[in-house]
């Protein structure tokens, strides 16, 4: 008797679940509904000016670099104040900003030809050094008191696996202003800075490296 009850009660409900699915259903095409959002890509620097710069035997592996909750994120940053941070509508990075960061390094590293190999950490690349960075700045500026701008700033820390030792530290920016506030004009803006620092790390990074090898080189030939 009681699964008969049981029954006839789901049998009245259904109507109204039926309206009820068809509410939710209608509310989720509006929300769903407009055009999908740009998609923007940076370009790696191809051609580096790398005259007198040794050519390295030695592999590189290049961490995802860390950054601020704001900055994590596919969204483009937009600062409209010293202390205000807001995203610019209907555009988009194609990856998060530090995973985008990581992958011009690798493509930059891989153009400039100074490595015998470069990778993402997460490849599993039995790498001589390893880059760990910071993402500080990865932003446009459209403050009405001056032009509108691309900034980009980061820190890279060269460490040798072999002990964990940083070698060498430094921190890298670089502005471009755009020729206007439309997406396409700050994206332009922040490929051309984001394509200066990313020539700054690599020079620096080959440098460093060079110099360390020549320093350990004595101790290996010695077996100390």
């Amino acid at each position: 008797m009681f699964d008969v009850l049981k029954s006839l009660r789901m049998i009245a409900l259904a109507p109204a679940l039926v309206i009820g699915l068809g509410a939710c259903t209608a509310d989720l095409s509006g929300l769903l509904s407009g055009p999908p959002p740009a998609v923007y890509q940076l370009d790696a620097p191809k051609a580096i000016n790398a005259e007198g710069v040794e050519t390295l035997a030695e592999q590189l592996s290049i961490e995802e670099p860390l950054t601020a909750l704001s900055l994590d994120t596919e969204r483009i940053a937009v600062n409209v104040g010293d202390q205000e941070v807001q995203y610019l509508a209907a555009s988009r990075w194609e990856d998060r900003a530090p995973r985008l960061l990581q992958q011009m390094l690798v493509e930059g590293f891989e153009n400039a030809g100074l490595f015998s190999g470069v990778a993402r950490k997460a490849v599993g690349l039995r790498a001589d050094y390893v880059l760990y960075g910071e993402l500080r700045t990865f932003a446009v500026d459209v403050d009405n008191s001056s032009k509108p701008a691309a900034n980009i700033a980061f820190t890279l820390n060269l460490v040798w696996p072999g002990n964990a030792r940083i070698v060498a530290s430094k921190t890298f920016e670089a502005s471009s202003t755009a020729k206007s506030t439309s997406a396409k004009d700050l994206v332009a803006a922040m490929n051309v800075a984001q394509q200066d620092a990313l020539k700054q790390a690599i020079l620096w990074t080959v440098q460093k490296v060079g110099a360390d090898v020549a320093l350990r080189r004595p101790l290996v030939q010695t077996g100390n």
